[in-house]
């Protein structure tokens, strides 16, 4: 499994506007965000003490790179509701 380099993080962070950047279809998951803010945490990115995590949009089985245009950032729910969460 890899990982994104730190300046490409940083650089996907500046890209997310301060939100979480989830757009799935699964419902629990829309339910929480209006795109601003978490309404599980009631954070944004910029807020301490929320565990913001990194995401491949497309999967590296799948061709994706560790560059920030592939990488999407999500709140630690959002991401667990991945399909390719922790895999």
């Amino acid at each position: 499994m890899g990982t994104f380099p730190q300046e490409e993080v940083k650089k996907a962070l500046v890209n997310a506007g301060g939100r979480c950047e989830c757009r799935r279809t699964n419902p629990d998951c829309l339910k929480k965000h209006d795109r601003v803010r978490c309404h599980e945490s009631n954070f944004t990115i910029g807020n301490r003490g929320i565990r913001w995590e990194t995401h491949h949009r497309t999967s590296q089985a799948a061709g994706g790179k560790d560059i920030a245009s592939n990488c999407e950032i999500l709140c630690l729910d959002c991401h667990k509701a991945t399909r390719t969460y922790g895999g």
